[in-house]
């Protein structure tokens, strides 16, 4: 695992990390996840959050940009 940048994480210093709570709790096996400390819960439902986003970004006659990577394709009827 590395930063965006592609550059090593500093094992020394202490990272805040966003999760969805069955990632943050272990799930898939990420047991590093499920080890961290601190932890939070936000109570933000994630699907209402981009909901919320794209919702926002249409009345404000915006498009979403993203780039299609091939993973999401549309299915054809």
């Amino acid at each position: 695992m590395t930063m965006a940048d592609g550059s090593a994480f500093d094992e020394a210093r202490g990272y805040k990390v966003a999760a969805n709570n069955f990632m943050a709790s272990g799930g898939d096996n990420y047991d590093a996840l499920g080890k961290g400390r601190d932890r939070a819960e936000s109570g933000m439902v994630i699907r209402a959050a981009i909901e919320d986003y794209v919702s926002a970004l249409t009345k404000a006659g915006r498009t979403l940009d993203m780039k299609n990577d091939g993973r999401i394709q549309r299915a054809r009827k």
